[in-house]
């Protein structure tokens, strides 16, 4: 009959195994704390001056022009390379309009509240986050093509 020694042996090996687990992920602490990290050179430092802080901004010059009937509020950006400002609308659209013409150039319609949007420069595709509650993918980033 066995004496019950091989379930003793496991319980103990075990029990070391734990202790060095528990060592090692103390020594990876006290390593992660007592490392300063890399010291950014004083020249390559910005300098920060404190001056008044601004209550308001109030824009100056004229308007030079408007358009009808693109939308409200809403996130913008331009791809300077390719003359085109884009316009994510409260009205569930991106406008695309021609820099040098003024003029509409595509509107594509999006959904309710989705009103975040970026261009890749690089590749001309337009970013548009969706909300969860109205998005068709229940809060994702759209991604449009140039055609």
């Amino acid at each position: 009959m066995a004496n019950g020694n091989g379930k003793s042996k496991k319980k103990k090996l075990f029990i070391i195994a734990a202790i060095i687990v528990v060592a090692l992920i103390i020594g990876i602490v006290i390593m992660g704390f007592t490392r300063g990290g890399s010291k950014i050179p004083d020249d390559k430092k910005a300098k920060v001056e404190q001056g008044p802080l601004a209550k308001s901004v109030v824009a100056t010059g004229k308007v030079d022009g408007s358009s009808a009937g693109l939308g409200g509020n809403g996130g913008s950006t331009t791809n300077a390379k390719l003359g085109l400002y884009y316009h994510a609308t409260t009205n569930a659209a991106i406008v695309v309009v021609d820099i040098k013409s003024r003029k509409l150039a595509q509107k594509v319609p999006t959904s309710v509240e989705a009103r975040s949007l970026d261009v890749s420069l690089a590749s001309g595709r337009v970013y548009l986050a969706t909300t969860a509650n109205n998005g068709p993918c229940g809060g994702c980033i759209q991604v449009f093509a140039p055609e």
